[in-house]
């Protein structure tokens, strides 16, 4: 269905104690992991921040043929030659296409968000959430599998599962129509840093 990578990774720097602390688990995880397809978030970060932490992301993303898309900042997303944007849901009447840098991704919570998405932006792919309870987001109600394949099937496009999914679940998510997995995170403790190997772990690390 799908020509994308197995991993739609999200970064997560704020789990981590530093910049650089994050960039060096993002080269763990692009040299460890089926890592090829990233969304640079971190939209807490001021903007001279946000800036040099993108082109940080990029630099060390080519080398492995990994893309890297620009959380709702397409003026960034040219500037560091990244490979696109990704649209938050929240903002998906807010852009005209024309506006939007590159590949397209975006998030969807629903059939309405997805359709719009898909026509209005004609991105090239959504990360539909929550697909399991989560932690962030408690309030949320879960779309279970099959809901989640449910709404998958309505669209041509690939969509990626989001939302209390684990690595070791894609197949079950392959198995519900789902085109791959996203990630926002795995933080290890510091007590479990000798436990896990990095293959047992599931998109950005962070410690």
């Amino acid at each position: 269905m799908s020509t994308l990578p197995g991993i739609y990774g999200i970064s997560a720097a704020i789990l981590c104690d530093s910049l650089n602390s994050f960039l060096v688990r993002l080269e763990v995880a692009l040299e460890t992991s089926q890592l090829r397809l990233l969304q640079v978030r971190d939209k807490h970060l001021r903007r001279p921040e946000r800036v040099v932490y993108a082109q940080e992301c990029v630099a060390r993303c080519k080398p492995y043929s990994c893309q890297v898309l620009i959380n709702d900042d397409p003026e960034l997303a040219a500037e560091v030659d990244a490979d696109g944007t990704h649209v938050s849901s929240g903002k998906l009447q807010y852009w005209q296409p024309s506006q939007l840098f590159g590949m397209i991704g975006f998030s969807a919570h629903n059939h309405n968000e997805l359709q719009l998405g898909f026509e209005r932006l004609d991105a090239s792919f959504a990360v539909l959430s929550p697909v399991l309870k989560t932690l962030t987001h408690v309030d949320a109600q879960p779309l279970g599998w099959d809901g989640f394949k449910l709404l998958a099937q309505a669209f041509p496009k690939p969509i990626f599962a989001l939302g209390g999914v684990r690595l070791d679940q894609l197949n079950l998510a392959r198995q519900h129509h789902a085109a791959e997995v996203a990630a926002d995170g795995t933080h290890v403790s510091s007590g479990k840093l000798q436990y896990w190997q990095p293959s047992q772990l599931f998109g950005m690390i962070g410690f």
